[in-house]
């Protein structure tokens, strides 16, 4: 079955883009099918994206030029398509979806975005969509992004695929991560190779001492390079963090994505405030891209607001060892989205056994099973998202419990392989 992929490719790193890195990659759909790829995406960076000009014109017009070449030169069983389904995105994409109807080729459309609903009324949307999708399978990554596009898809062109993401491989001489499972079949934990070995333990009675002896080799690691050491005023001064004479009891939060606000940003800013008024003992650390709509000023601007010096700080974005660090430190998951379809960030979280604090958007009530491995919130709603922290914050017993579960989900569900063995039955009897 020979099946061409037409998707976007990272750079940018984005969730659309990183699966589709992963099917490329993905031994499994190598020998399954005989593959071709074109790159759908003409932004290189994130500051790219929702802009126009010349170089994304021109690779626009390039990867259409190689989509037409393709379809001229082989003969293909499958068009397999990672499209936006609305705004200037969807007019962009609608071309190269229309090209491969126009060689009479089958069509899956993969929906990592979600939208469509908004536009499905407007001009030339309310004709354009039933013309692209039409005909075609579109492959959901949850029944619940179903609504947003009932009004263009019948249910019998859905399939349901649910994303996975690849083990955590981590190869540095100071910080290497081993994926353990405990005799007993409890959830996997994470110790660190540094000079003197650490020994894997259970999560009950000595696991404090591991972890005490595990954030120990972290501190080392990181002494020179300190977790928020400074926090930069808009008025170009800085303040000293308290991050390092935290109290005991003080627990992490990561956010983990670029800085848009419909990630909820500014929603986690007014929950941390929130909890400072309360003087629940915490630390948060947002690690991703400045963005158009939140660069580092506007974030740092945003935190001298709510007077959070010290106990928020902005890192910026981090990839593979540096990244793989804040995991380690951090207790809870947070990202109270409002704007998502299926955050990879929370199959993150579940991998690494953090209880998840996250928003009932997209396919995340499929992810966290509310009160189960984490907690699921209204969407915008500082206040709830403010309790659910306090509650995990406050309750290192229920974070563990609530962490195990989550790993053990993403075990049985979300891991690459999986995802790879229900994306290789989707397309088979297409």
């Amino acid at each position: 079955m020979k099946v061409l992929f037409i998707t976007p490719l990272p750079p940018p790193v984005h969730g659309s883009a990183m699966v589709s890195q992963y099917i490329k990659d993905s031994r499994l759909v190598q020998e399954t099918f005989d593959c071709d790829f074109v790159n759908l995406s003409t932004s290189r960076r994130m500051d790219e994206i929702g802009k126009g000009g010349v170089k994304k014109l021109l690779r626009f017009v390039g990867a259409y030029l190689a989509l037409l070449w393709k379809l001229l030169t082989r003969r293909y069983d499958l068009c397999y398509l990672a499209i936006t389904c609305h705004g200037v995105g969807f007019l962009k994409d609608a071309p190269f979806v229309l090209l491969c109807k126009l060689f009479g080729r089958k069509v899956l459309i993969h929906q990592h975005n979600k939208g469509m609903s908004r536009y499905v009324d407007r001009w030339p949307y309310r004709w354009l969509l039933p013309l692209v999708y039409r005909n075609t399978t579109v492959m959901l990554l949850s029944w619940h992004l179903y609504p947003d596009i009932e009004r263009v898809v019948r249910r019998e062109q859905v399939v349901v695929c649910a994303n996975g993401i690849p083990k955590v491989t981590i190869n540095d001489e100071r910080l290497t991560l081993n994926e353990d499972s405990h005799p007993d079949g409890n959830a996997k934990h994470y110790t660190l190779d540094t000079q003197q070995e650490l020994s894997h333990t259970d999560c009950t009675e000595n696991s404090g001492i591991a972890e005490n002896t595990i954030q120990r080799e972290l501190d080392t690691i990181t002494q020179n390079t300190p977790c928020c050491a400074r926090v930069g005023l808009p008025d170009g001064n800085s303040k000293p963090s308290t991050l390092n004479s935290k109290p005991e009891k003080e627990a992490r939060l990561l956010f983990l994505s670029n800085l848009i606000p419909s990630k909820g940003v500014y929603v986690l800013l007014d929950a941390c405030r929130m909890l400072r008024e309360r003087g629940v003992p915490f630390a948060c650390d947002f690690v991703g891209g400045e963005t158009k709509e939140i660069d580092r000023a506007a974030f740092e601007n945003a935190v001298h607001e709510r007077a959070l010096e010290g106990m928020v700080c902005y890192q910026g974005p981090k990839y593979g060892e540096e990244k793989e660090r804040y995991w380690q430190k951090a207790d809870v998951f947070v990202q109270p989205t409002y704007e998502d379809c299926f955050p990879l960030t929370i199959v993150e979280a579940m991998q690494h056994g953090k209880p998840v604090v996250s928003t009932d958007e997209g396919a995340v009530p499929d992810l966290v099973k509310d009160g189960e491995n984490g907690f699921v919130c209204p969407r915008q709603d500082a206040h709830a998202l403010s309790d659910a922290l306090e509650r995990l914050i406050t309750d290192p017993a229920l974070r563990r419990q609530m962490g195990e579960a989550g790993y053990a989900r993403y075990k049985e569900l979300y891991t690459l392989e999986a995802f790879e063995r229900r994306f290789v039955k989707c397309l088979v009897p297409i």
